[in-house]
């Protein structure tokens, strides 16, 4: 068993032991020049009543702050200049120093260019994707150990499997990368995930450390690839360092008698029929009994989250940021914190998880749209769940209504007039909180490449779940979460078959792969479907036909949901491309004439490009 210790980047420096001794400082470190106040937060055995002496070459204390816990300090300082400059902590001759790092911060940082409609995101439960370093499978640190025979356990998966993997990623054409929260999550069980985190500052010792995070990053950036970091702002673990000594005893909510959320989120949207017992119980219900719901109205909690993320961004170079369970927090606190985070970074992309099935109530969480109430959330990108829905349904089941088969993908998408910038969307097949999409279609590679078409090609950003590449099923469904959330087998050494190589897939698995790349390159190397218009064309038979167009190109993206063959009329699509127009097929490379006549058959796909 390898021990790994988790260490706390800033130097804390004893010059006596003594009651005013700090044992916690966050942030970590900060940088010059930068538009977000620096507030830290020192825990320490009564710490609270201390006097603060700071070395103003470097630091200008502006004020301190206690609770109601003594154990805990803050203290706001102006940054004057990048170095290590000491902060005293004194009672009577007693005196406690530590050393405060301050780094210069990077040229153009302020103005970072961040992820949008340009790239293709592909999300990596990281213990799931590749072991590179086994030597980190268990620490003595940290409360559960490796075994990859428990589908909820720990299966050993790496930030060195990433790095091994980046081209592999490149190669698909994959230009940016989520990964589900690579902090520490240190519960005794099902840590797996991240999400109930025990540490926001420091990476999870069995994904490897602070340094190589960022070694990770600068790597993918080396390949053009961009990294996106998931916050979890609405709660924390119950094994977080700060669990049973608060900061205040109104830094979380319900803290002694916790209540669970009614998960009815989709209320914050309702300015007219919600109950204001029902809104407080989903703000304040925690979202598990592991993991302690965050009050962001408390102006220490809010400027900690502020701070937080803006130091990951800075410390390691990141490219956008994606919220976790975005409405289940105080939303009006949360529109501030969105807009303190691009008041620092203009150009960042964040994407809020707003999970409903009814474009109105995505729409709502969309940063500029038009909302009854006056809310604005300034999330320049939401997660397109109404579209993943209609898309997966209509190809699970017969199209035999108005609302399935492609009549289905044509209503979500005619009500884009609800978003504020529909192209700035995360559309999606499939992600780790849901049924994976091979799984919905029961491994049907005509389906399959039906999704994969539309969406490598329709408006919004598209995002691929780790596997679905080469339409990774689940292990066992009657496992939920623990079956769909399986190894991308290839990325342990002891794994027979090596999926990340054509050699190890099958011959479905294969194709399922050569048609994402094809797809997903020609996305990368095309204006027209990244920033061109949508028009989709009406049809009643189940064949949905769209186009993505500018001055210079259409392209065509034809497909059949019906489980029978359907006519072509090219005159339907005259109005954008000319009758005997000469077009190219995307997926083979043929010649395609605009003229009257064909069919597409059963559950067929086809992407042509027209030149105009």
């Amino acid at each position: 068993m390898k021990r790994i210790t988790l260490t706390i980047l800033t130097t804390l420096c004893a010059l006596s032991l003594s009651a005013q001794k700090v044992d916690r400082v966050e942030p970590l470190s900060w940088f010059t020049n930068m538009k977000t106040p620096l507030q830290l937060m020192l825990h320490g055995d009564n710490i609270a009543d201390s006097k603060v002496e700071v070395d103003e070459a470097g630091l200008v204390l502006r004020r301190t702050t206690t609770t109601d816990n003594p154990n805990y300090l803050f203290l706001d300082l102006d940054v004057v200049a990048a170095g290590d400059w000491n902060i005293t902590l004194s009672k009577g001759r007693k005196k406690h120093t530590f050393a405060y790092h301050i780094d210069p911060r990077r040229e153009g940082s302020a103005e970072r260019k961040s992820f949008g409609p340009e790239d293709v995101v592909y999300l990596i439960m990281p213990d799931r994707f590749a072991n590179g370093d086994s030597s980190n499978d268990t620490v003595e640190e940290c409360a559960e150990g490796c075994n990859r025979n428990e589908p909820f356990g720990r299966h050993g998966g790496d930030i060195q499997g990433i790095i091994d993997h980046l081209d592999y990623l490149a190669d698909l054409g994959v230009t940016a990368i989520w990964s589900t929260p690579l902090t520490l999550d240190n519960e005794s069980f099902a840590s797996y995930h991240g999400y109930s985190t025990s540490d926001y500052y420091h990476i999870d010792p069995r994904y490897g450390s602070n340094e190589l995070y960022k070694e990770l990053v600068a790597q993918a950036h080396k390949r053009g690839i961009k990294f996106i970091f998931d916050v979890v702002t609405n709660h924390c673990g119950t094994a977080h360092w700060w669990a049973g000594d608060f900061p205040s005893s109104d830094w979380v909510h319900n803290a002694e008698k916790p209540l669970i959320t009614n998960h009815g989120w989709m209320m914050q949207a309702d300015p007219v029929n919600r109950s204001v017992r029902d809104q407080k119980m989903m703000e304040e219900g925690w979202f598990d009994y592991s993991m302690p719901d965050m009050n962001l109205e408390n102006p220490l909690v809010f400027n900690y989250f502020r701070q937080l993320y803006c130091w990951w961004i800075e410390w390691a170079d990141l490219d956008g940021l994606r919220v976790d369970t975005f409405p289940y927090n105080e939303k009006w606190s949360m529109a501030r914190w969105t807009r303190s985070i691009l008041e620092e970074y203009p150009n960042l992309n964040i994407v809020g998880e707003c999970w409903n099935s009814v474009p109105a109530i995505c729409a709502y969480w969309e940063g500029d749209s038009v909302n009854r109430d006056g809310y604005s959330s300034g999330l320049p990108s939401v997660m397109d769940f109404p579209l993943q829905e209609k898309i997966s349904m209509g190809l699970s089941k017969q199209p035999d209504g108005w609302m399935w088969g492609g009549h289905g993908v044509y209503a979500s998408l005619v009500q884009d007039f609800l978003y504020a910038n529909p192209n700035m969307l995360l559309t999606f097949l499939d992600n780790h909180d849901i049924e994976r999409f091979a799984d919905t279609i029961e491994g049907d590679l005509r389906k399959y490449k039906i999704g994969m078409a539309i969406i490598a090609t329709t408006r919004g950003v598209p995002q691929l779940l780790y596997g679905t590449e080469i339409m990774m099923r689940s292990s066992d469904m009657s496992q939920g979460h623990g079956g769909s959330r399986k190894d991308f087998e290839g990325g342990w050494p002891s794994d027979k078959l090596n999926k990340f190589t054509a050699e190890g897939r099958t011959a479905d698995e294969q194709a399922a792969f050569e048609h994402t790349r094809t797809l997903l390159r020609y996305r990368n190397s095309e204006p027209v479907l990244q920033s061109g218009k949508l028009t989709q064309f009406y049809r009643t038979d189940n064949l949905y036909v769209f186009a993505r167009h500018n001055d210079e190109k259409v392209v065509l993206t034809i497909t059949n949901f019906a489980p029978e063959g359907r006519n072509l009329v090219w005159s339907d699509y005259a109005e954008l491309i000319p009758e005997g127009a000469v077009g190219r097929s995307v997926l083979s490379g043929n010649t395609i004439v605009a003229s009257d006549g064909g069919v597409v058959e059963a559950y067929g796909c086809e992407v042509i490009e027209f030149t105009r």
